[in-house]
């Protein structure tokens, strides 16, 4: 346990100014006691920010019975606590919802969301008269942890950019809510679900605020540093005043299941939480997602009869029971299927997610989407089906290259040849034109392709490259006594009809082919003499 109330000399000049926050185009002004420690002496209110990090913004604070001490819970950081009278604080981690009981202990909560949307909740009590921290036992007697969040603040209307061309959504704001925070859930190579739905957020964020006049475009983190508790976030939303809460996460199971999922909120009997809103999205977005990844869907359902709570009165996912707006969750895909997982690794990848979730806003509004320029697919060897790493895709001076380990791969393997995505994704072309792509690879032919480029949707263009390295021959086996036949065995598929014109025996003897596999020939010779040398 680290000594109670340590000064934190770096943080003290924080606390001098009139801080704006900037919470996404918008700024929030938030006072802060003024600088000194005869100021901060009788703080009866905890300053409303630490640093100007439009996450970190306080959310819930309680003095203490005999109003020595206070406790302030900062967004998108810790749970602090401190001491009134002699400018003294502590850092006690993170933590939800600080209440003190009459004996003057702190007590708090942190919720852990599991990978499959179980919540665990865990209760803590901090003694500051003794600096003693526990954890209770389930049963044991707490106060009631009630959100009580600050009185929304007004927000001065953002200026929409030139770049935007959609209207409609003036006046209406989201809260992107990236799943978890840091690493949490980590998938397969080392890579978790809480740096993949970051980017997707900041993504999406970037596309309503640079191509529509939405009012706000809140989201939950911006750099995977921040730690934001499971309650923090619908705390938040509700206290920014969000028309729509949107939850962005992947799946998790078997390394054979892949598919798309959204969940809005409902009660055990399927009705919709009110404001009604996320199954509406729910329907839309699960469209667009699962058209935009390729992979198959489990469609978009009502939280609670989906996880069988078929007789609870709230919703089931915390994010839909306790955000106060229209919400749904999304599960774009399994972080432990493997082909999913070295495709979510792509920097581009995450920009077509969020890409399909600005598309589905658009639709839920009633609004038609820009013209869309994108072409994107998978590159791969046509023999093995395996992507290729390093493949260039050009389209007139635009050039792409699919990701290898030198460039990404090194990060989450050791070894060179594990991973491969082929993915490519190049956008900003001319919508409904016609371009011509060509897709080189290092060891393999050269393919061009015209093609007509779509401008509602993605234009996916798939490409199997062959191989350009010569077979050889990998075995060899001579004739033997019990069958007679000779079995080769080539290091590529080959060509059946041209390889069997090119296999001789000499001296000349009829020659009869069975394939094992497209890389595999058993050849039976006719009547061989004895004593006799066949050259192959």
């Amino acid at each position: 346990m680290r000594t109670l109330y340590p000064t934190l000399p770096t943080m003290r000049p924080l606390l001098r100014f009139l801080i704006p926050i900037l919470l996404i185009n918008s700024t929030l002004p938030l006072v802060h006691a003024s600088a000194g420690t005869q100021a901060l002496s009788g703080l009866t209110e905890p300053p409303l920010a630490i640093e100007t990090v439009g996450t970190k913004i306080h959310l819930h604070s309680a003095v203490s019975p005999n109003g020595r001490y206070l406790a302030y819970e900062i967004y998108g950081s810790s749970l602090f606590i401190e001491n009134t009278q002699t400018d003294e604080r502590l850092d006690l981690g993170q933590g939800n919802r600080p209440v003190w009981d009459d004996a003057g202990r702190l007590h708090f909560i942190t919720i852990i969301e599991n990978d499959d949307h179980s919540e665990e909740v865990i209760h803590h009590v901090f003694d500051p008269s003794t600096g003693q921290r526990s954890i209770l036992p389930e049963g044991a007697p707490r106060p009631e942890f009630v959100p009580t969040p600050p009185t929304p603040a007004s927000r001065a209307k953002r200026a929409v950019p030139s770049t935007a061309t959609v209207t409609g959504l003036s006046g209406w704001s989201i809260f992107l809510d990236q799943g978890h925070s840091q690493t949490e859930n980590q998938g397969l190579y080392n890579y978790s679900e809480a740096q993949k739905v970051l980017r997707i957020g900041l993504h999406l964020r970037q596309m309503l605020l640079e191509q529509t006049d939405i009012d706000t475009v809140f989201v939950a983190r911006t750099t995977d540093n921040d730690l934001v508790g499971l309650t923090q976030r619908t705390d938040i939303a509700n206290f920014l005043g969000a028309n729509f809460y949107y939850s962005i996460h992947s799946n998790a199971g078997s390394p054979t299941t892949n598919n798309t999922l959204m969940l809005w909120g409902a009660n055990g009997q399927g009705v919709e939480k009110i404001p009604n809103g996320g199954k509406k999205m729910g329907d839309i977005m699960i469209q667009d997602l699962t058209a935009a990844m390729r992979i198959p869907t489990i469609g978009s359902r009502a939280d609670s009869p989906f996880y069988g709570a078929t007789t609870r009165t709230t919703p089931y996912l915390s994010v839909n029971r306790n955000s106060v707006m229209a919400s749904v969750l999304s599960e774009g895909g399994f972080h432990t299927n493997p082909t999913q997982q070295q495709r979510n690794l792509n920097a581009e990848w995450k920009k077509l997610e969020a890409q399909s979730a600005f598309w589905s806003i658009l639709r839920y509004h009633g609004l038609s989407r820009p013209k869309v320029g994108i072409l994107t697919g998978i590159v791969s060897n046509v023999e093995t089906a395996r992507p290729i790493n390093g493949a260039t895709i050009t389209v007139g001076d635009r050039v792409y290259t699919t990701d290898t380990f030198e460039s990404l791969f090194n990060r989450y393997s050791n070894n060179p040849n594990e991973l491969a995505n082929g993915f490519y994704y190049l956008e900003g072309l001319t919508p409904g034109g016609s371009i011509d792509v060509r897709f080189d690879a290092p060891g393999f032919y050269s393919q061009t392709a015209t093609l007509t480029l779509q401008d509602t949707t993605f234009t996916f263009a798939d490409r199997g490259l062959i191989s350009s390295v010569p077979p050889s021959v990998v075995s060899f086996q001579a004739p033997d006594l019990q069958d007679g036949r000779i079995r080769i065995r080539f290091s590529r598929p080959m060509r059946r009809d041209s390889t069997e014109a090119a296999i001789e025996v000499s001296p000349s003897t009829g020659l009869t082919f069975q394939w094992i596999d497209d890389a595999t020939v058993a050849i039976q010779p006719g009547a061989l003499t004895p004593d006799t040398e066949y050259t192959v």
